[in-house]
């Protein structure tokens, strides 16, 4: 689907590309490679969004889709590339206004990990 991910960024469908990204994380598997492939996919629609629109995407998902952000958030910093970090910082705000410390919480408390 990283193909598909990518036409979708590119053609202003973020928020569509956001969905799909994050509906297909492979949280329950232990195969580092697909989830390393996931994070990268995740990582590129996030830096794809304006700063207008990352408000609404947030907005847009349920708590565990908060978390399942958060998550991809908190390992986008871990290994940060060029420019990431500030627009990870950007998307954190958001998810920890709607999400509260709760979220956190969840995400550094979690067994299964993106």
């Amino acid at each position: 689907w990283g193909p598909i991910l990518d036409v979708w960024c590119r053609t202003g469908d973020v928020l569509r590309a956001f969905h799909v990204a994050l509906q297909n994380s492979p949280v329950n598997t232990k195969n580092q490679a697909a989830k390393e492939r996931a994070q990268g996919a995740v990582l590129k629609v996030l830096t794809s969004f304006k700063s207008s629109e990352i408000e609404q995407a947030v907005n847009s998902l349920d708590r565990n889709g908060i978390d399942l952000l958060m998550k991809y958030i908190y390992k986008g910093f871990e290994k940060p590339t060029e420019n990431s970090s500030a627009i990870l910082l950007q998307w954190h705000e958001k998810a920890l206004a709607v999400g509260g410390l709760g979220s956190i919480v969840r995400v550094l408390t979690a067994r299964k990990t993106v």
